[in-house]
């Protein structure tokens, strides 16, 4: 259940971290609307309705999803509904995660989040596994391209900066002659004139300090650069221009298989594991956080996760 937990954390951060380049003037809490729309190979079609809202040192999200695939609807008999919570606290050092099916609140420690159960698990099998891998496996350099389109564009009402972006993974598989390609692309529009950069910038900064982590892979590009594990150095040549919050992101991973890669009679088996459209909705500056939005309102149990 750790397991779930931690790899459920660990997505809901880096796909909600996105990190403004620029501040300007702004006071009182900030609320952040996005409407999602997204089809996986997995579980199938479903939209969401991401809230993002930041008070003081914390950043609450809380994304409702309705998951609307038929294949999804079938095994539920119905359309299947689920609530994401949470609460990421630098006063305490806390990321607080809210468990709405078992009316529970598992608390992680900030700074601890990459030497928990899970990371370690993962690391000790890598290491075992580490030789068996190198001798059947080539893992090939990995590309990146990305390109900043001259023209501005309006979206939402924003003038917005266009780029597009392209990660291309590849692994071969000695033994089989096989390969497989892995492509990430993702296409940006981002605006320095949506409310709220003060605030927004000075908490991402001070989160990306405690989890010790370069502010570039929580940034505007964050989907797409959580799969590179290359030097960040190249990124931040080619993205230090880039100034804005995203107001669209149109996101798609396919998974690319060929067979006998030496020989005439190759196969190439395409699929596409995920498309994903985000845009902002509304950004609003307010007095004081509604935080109905975004707290339990039945008892909860504490789970802490030392």
């Amino acid at each position: 259940m750790l397991l779930n937990k931690t790899a459920l954390l660990c997505s809901s951060l880096f796909c909600l971290l996105s990190i403004s380049l620029i501040s300007s003037p702004c006071s009182g809490d900030i609320l952040y609307t996005h409407e999602i729309d997204s089809e996986e190979y997995m579980s199938g079609t479903y939209q969401a309705l991401l809230d993002t809202g930041y008070s003081g040192e914390a950043m609450y999200v809380d994304k409702n999803i309705r998951y609307t695939g038929t294949w999804m609807k079938r095994f539920f008999g119905k359309v299947r509904e689920q609530r994401d919570t949470t609460h990421f606290l630098l006063d305490k050092n806390q990321i607080r995660e809210i468990d709405w099916n078992k009316a529970e609140v598992v608390v992680f420690p900030i700074k601890d989040l990459q030497n928990i159960r899970w990371f370690k698990d993962k690391q000790q099998f890598n290491e075992s596994a580490d030789d068996i891998i190198k001798a059947r496996y080539q893992v090939m350099p990995p590309d990146i391209k990305i390109t900043i389109l001259p023209e501005k564009e309006e979206i939402k009402g924003y003038k917005c900066t266009h780029l597009t972006a392209h990660l291309r993974l590849e692994t071969k598989d000695v033994k089989k002659n096989s390969s497989s390609i892995t492509n990430i692309k993702q296409q940006l529009w981002v605006s320095d004139a949506v409310p709220g950069f003060g605030e927004y910038d000075s908490f991402h900064k001070k989160l990306s300090e405690k989890l010790g982590v370069e502010a570039e892979r929580m940034g505007v590009l964050n989907f797409l650069l959580r799969y590179w594990d290359g030097p960040i150095d190249t990124i931040v040549h080619q993205i230090k221009d880039i100034k804005g919050f995203p107001v669209k992101s149109i996101v798609s991973v396919e998974a690319i298989y060929i067979s006998n890669t030496n020989s005439d009679s190759g196969k190439t088996i395409s699929k596409n594991i995920k498309n994903e459209t985000m845009v902002l909705k509304d950004a609003q500056i307010m007095s004081r956080l509604d935080m109905s939005r975004f707290e339990e309102n039945i008892p909860m149990r504490i789970v802490t996760v030392e």
